[in-house]
């Protein structure tokens, strides 16, 4: 199964050597040094009850703030990561759900630091972090047909045999799309092993399409397919404050602490 397979990007032979490294070179020059970083945005999906606005504040390697609110409500929900562990808090409904970081270390290493680039939108290899041009031997590189454009596959780790994630660009060499899959057979990443006649059926899917505008405004355009049941929504991301202000942590006092699909449900 490969990534083209699922976003339905037409992709050439991969490209290997000098070139490969050339084009990660290129891909990754916009990234900024950071230490700090937040940046506002909106976000309209059809499994919240209204439109929302929100508040992203990360700290590099060490902690991210993403605050949910709603018109006339006021926050209602908030996601905090740190090295320790990971929060999900719904306001609305009075629940959150917690994991301690260390549980889930095997599966997903460097959750944070991955997470944060992605935030960043910027690309990143599963358990080594923000993608540069030493993480060319952990990549696959296809140009697309469209002229000036790439498909990034990352290669899955051993341990994370049913996952398929990667990026492709746009001709600015930025990220253009986002997916990452769960449940597929296969681990392979050209076409030759596979069936003509498979069809790919995940579990779980999520495809990010996002597109940029003057004054380093971004539109992200989310489909996410879970047990078969179809979710849509759009972020629109304001331009990155570099040593951006933070905000408070979140008091969990009073809060039922339930599983992670029940402080999912806002409905």
């Amino acid at each position: 199964m490969t990534l083209g397979m699922v976003t339905g990007i037409k992709a050439q032979d991969a490209i290997e050597g000098k070139m490969e490294k050339k084009v990660v070179e290129t891909i990754t020059d916009s990234y900024k040094n950071w230490n700090k970083a937040s940046w506002n945005g909106r976000l309209s999906a059809d499994m919240l009850p209204v439109s929302a606005t929100l508040k992203v504040y990360m700290e590099r390697g060490k902690l991210t703030l993403i605050s949910v609110r709603a018109p006339f409500i006021g926050e209602v929900a908030r996601i905090e990561a740190d090295k320790e562990r990971i929060l999900i808090v719904n306001k609305l409904k009075k629940r959150y759900y917690e994991r301690e970081i260390a549980e889930i270390s095997q599966i997903a290493p460097d959750l944070l630091e991955d997470m944060q680039a992605l935030l960043l939108g910027r690309m990143f290899v599963v358990g080594k972090g923000q993608l540069d041009d030493r993480k060319v031997e952990d990549i696959n590189l296809f140009p697309t047909n469209e002229e000036g454009c790439y498909m990034v596959v990352p290669t899955v780790p051993d341990w994370l045999p049913q996952v398929l994630y990667g990026f492709a660009t746009d001709q600015e060499s930025r990220m253009a799309t986002f997916v990452c899959a769960y449940g597929r057979a296969d681990t392979a990443v050209t076409d030759e092993a596979i069936d003509p006649d498979y069809q790919y059926e995940p579990k779980f899917q999520v495809q990010t399409e996002i597109s940029y505008r003057d004054k380093g405004i971004a539109t992200a355009s989310i489909q996410a397919l879970l047990r078969g049941k179809e979710y849509t929504g759009t972020l629109t991301v304001d331009p990155i404050e570099w040593g951006g202000k933070g905000f408070d942590r979140i008091n969990t006092d009073g809060l039922a602490k339930v599983s992670l699909r029940d402080v999912l449900r806002f409905n």
